[in-house]
């Protein structure tokens, strides 16, 4: 874990939000979300280092970081139509690839 300072304003100023014990591995670190007092953005600090981030995304549960392939590819394209059906979420696209990730939300 790295302690860091605001990535908005640089400053080391932070409040604690709330804190949680991270369930992913054995070792259960705990985790606080800081809010900075100088500009309001909320992160967490410490943060899992670069050699540590890869515990907590495993290859099997998240798609973005395996290696492109027809799977992969059909996968990210159904997330994007049901993510397309949400409210916030539109991406510009056509009105049937909106109704579609609409029913996609659905199922």
């Amino acid at each position: 874990m790295e302690e860091v300072r605001c990535n908005l304003c640089g400053k080391d100023n932070t409040e604690l939000v709330f804190e949680v014990e991270e369930q992913i591995t054995s070792d259960h670190k705990r985790f606080r979300l800081a809010k900075c007092k100088s500009c309001g953005l909320a992160y967490i600090n410490p943060r899992p280092s670069k050699d540590e981030i890869a515990l907590y995304y495993s290859p099997e549960t998240y798609y973005e970081h395996q290696p492109p392939g027809k799977g992969n590819r059909l996968r990210r394209g159904l997330k994007i139509l049901a993510l397309e059906g949400l409210p916030g979420y539109s991406m510009h696209t056509g009105v049937f690839r909106r109704i579609l990730g609409k029913c996609l939300g659905v199922l």
